[in-house]
């Protein structure tokens, strides 16, 4: 049975690294591109955009890979499940009968009441849909494993019959490919202790993906992918000392690339040798007077 993280981590430890291999969270690790508004922000010029292409997985010439789209599919639902199991345990429940584990079924039943919220870091709505993911897939992984199942390739989709003979809702290739990427962010998530807060939006944005099988809309979700470079400036004020125009950089991201994470690297005006750092999800949407000796919490200096 699955107790700890370290449980956890090694009753999965193949299936993260399938994924992991086959299926990359970001494939692209060249970056999104960067947003140079540094030029702008001091009125000599306009904003330098450059674009990374983003490889997708799954694409439509990706044949090899939709080819092992079950694999990828039963990898996940088992990370999924054993999760549940952790959360269960962490919860202080026990299976009926210790000496032959949890029966799936039960689990399906008992997941909502297990602190899986508290164990990954994320707010119990997020929590509930991962339940409901996790139950609404469960007779397609039975489909899988002990009856059939159906896969097409173009377009990626997986059918099949739940054990009363009746017809389960498909996976669909969005959704297909969202599951996959869910495992994969929650099993993460168990290893490093807690969620950060832009993989929660990415956790959101892949439960959205899913909303015609878990029924819950999550809006507020980040698309995978790349994270941009923004390069901005401080603007010297004599009250003040320097402002950092944050609503300026939330503006231009907003209309140049809106579905992007985005790292923002602050140059300081005649110094050199270091920068600040922040995320632009972290940062507010205002005109903020910085003092460089107390800096605030979402700042730092790199």
């Amino acid at each position: 049975m699955i107790e700890t993280p370290e449980d956890f981590a090694n009753a999965t430890e193949y299936e993260r690294l399938v994924l992991d291999r086959f299926f990359p969270l970001f494939p692209d690790e060249g970056g999104g591109g960067t947003l140079d508004l540094r030029q702008a922000m001091q009125e000599e010029g306009p904003a330098i955009i450059g674009m990374t292409s983003v490889i997708k997985v799954f694409s439509d010439g990706g044949d090899s890979l939709r080819m092992l789209a079950p694999m990828a599919f039963a990898s996940a639902w088992k990370v999924l499940d054993l999760l549940v199991e952790l959360a269960l345990a962490q919860g202080g429940f026990q299976p009926h009968r210790r000496d032959k584990g949890w029966a799936i079924s039960c689990k399906v039943k008992l997941a909502k009441q297990a602190p899986g919220d508290k164990l990954l870091g994320i707010d119990s709505t997020a929590w509930s849909s991962v339940c409901d993911a996790y139950a609404s897939t469960a007779e397609h992984r039975h489909c899988l494993t002990h009856r059939r199942a159906s896969f097409t390739e173009q377009p990626l989709r997986l059918t099949g019959k739940d054990r009363w003979d009746k017809a389960l809702q498909p996976l669909e290739d969005k959704e297909i490919r969202a599951f996959v990427h869910l495992a994969q962010l929650l099993g993460r998530g168990v290893l490093e202790g807690k969620m950060a807060e832009r993989t929660i939006g990415q956790l959101r944005f892949l439960l959205q993906q899913m909303s015609q099988h878990t029924g819950y809309q999550l809006p507020g979700g980040v698309p995978l992918g790349p994270i941009v470079s923004v390069f901005m400036c401080l603007q010297p004020d004599e009250e003040k000392g320097w402002l950092a125009d944050f609503d300026y950089v939330h503006q231009k991201m907003a209309r140049t690339m809106p579905d992007y994470l985005a790292d923002v690297w602050i140059d300081i005006p005649n110094e050199s040798g270091y920068r600040l750092f922040g995320q632009l999800e972290q940062l507010p949407k205002e005109n903020v007077a910085i003092q460089l000796d107390s800096l605030p919490s979402y700042l730092t200096v790199y």
